[in-house]
């Protein structure tokens, strides 16, 4: 201290004084433990990321494993079901066969796949089945007592979701329906050739193109029923009530129609050719543009009925 005195020169604070230290490096081994750190955490993340992926995937096939049991099951009930139910239209007793329509008509409300199917049974049980039998006769005329089965099978059939039937519809080819109740019954486009319909109640039931060729309907009440473009040709519709019916279209060549009611009725642009129209009332009827060629007008009403253009007819 005194040599720097002396020497003219100041003194040093002690810290300057003193000498520094070196700085130390740091290892380089700590830099990759915090890299290797940062990728087992990545790692760790991917890994639970792909955890979740498989958990979710194998959960989505169990449940899609799960409804096709499901499904299956179901299936399996239903042709057991079916099966049951078809067993039951040849039970011996009455109440059995009963029972075994409306379980087909529930199975086809269940199943609108199976809804044809179901269809073609009830339609087959009605052709094969014995006509009606005993008749009841009261102060109205006689009447064929309709057995239980039968008109079960016909109220399921008419009262059925029609837009899931088949594409060739209902065959009901000779069916032994006398006396059967179809009111308000959906038969459009269904095949009723040659059938027995003698004294049926078919009031406001849509008939629409149905074929009726040789039918029976003897007496039947059609009032409010709808008949555009049904095929009637040589069918037999004595003292049939067809008040207030829709028949534009339709065709009634050759059809028995004596004493039949046709008040009101629309049988606009209808084939009458060759009818039997005997002491028929065509009251108010509209028989526009309708081929009356040919037929027998013997007492024939055509009172108040509007005629234009219909050909056949007297002006």
């Amino acid at each position: 201290m005194q040599g720097r005195e002396a020497a003219g020169e100041p003194d040093l604070p002690a810290e300057e004084a003193a000498p520094r230290p070196k700085e130390v490096a740091k290892p380089r081994s700590f830099e990759w433990l915090g890299q290797l750190g940062n990728l087992i955490t990545g790692l760790a993340t991917a890994a639970a990321l792909i955890f979740t992926a498989i958990s979710v995937a194998a959960t989505r096939d169990q449940i899609t494993i799960t409804r096709e049991q499901a499904a299956t099951a179901q299936e399996g009930q239903l042709t057991d079901r079916f099966t049951k139910a078809v067993e039951q239209l040849g039970a011996e007793k009455l109440e059995v066969r009963v029972g075994g329509v409306y379980a087909l008509e529930r199975i086809a409300r269940d199943s609108p796949r199976d809804h044809p199917a179901v269809m073609d049974v009830l339609t087959a049980f009605i052709r094969e089945h014995p006509p009606a039998s005993p008749f009841v006769t009261n102060e109205y005329g006689s009447y064929p007592l309709i057995a239980a089965d039968l008109r079960a099978a016909s109220v399921v059939i008419g009262r059925r979701e029609a837009t899931h039937d088949s594409e060739s519809g209902l065959l009901l080819l000779g069916a032994p329906l006398a006396g059967t109740d179809f009111n308000s019954a959906q038969l459009a486009y269904v095949s009723l050739i040659d059938a027995d319909l003698t004294s049926a109640t078919i009031v406001g039931t849509d008939l629409t193109n149905a074929d009726l060729t040789g039918a029976d309907l003897t007496n039947a009440d059609l009032s409010n029923t709808d008949l555009s473009n049904a095929n009637l040709t040589s069918a037999d519709l004595t003292g049939a009530n067809l008040t207030d019916a829709k028949l534009n279209l339709a065709s009634l060549a050759g059809a028995n129609l004596e004493g039949a009611r046709l008040e009101r009725a629309d049988l606009t642009s209808a084939d009458m050719t060759n009818a039997n129209l005997t002491n028929a009332d065509f009251w108010s009827a509209y028989l526009r543009g309708a081929d009356f060629t040919g037929t027998n007008r013997t007492g024939t009403n055509l009172d108040g009925a509007n005629i234009t253009g219909a050909i056949g007819l007297p002006r």
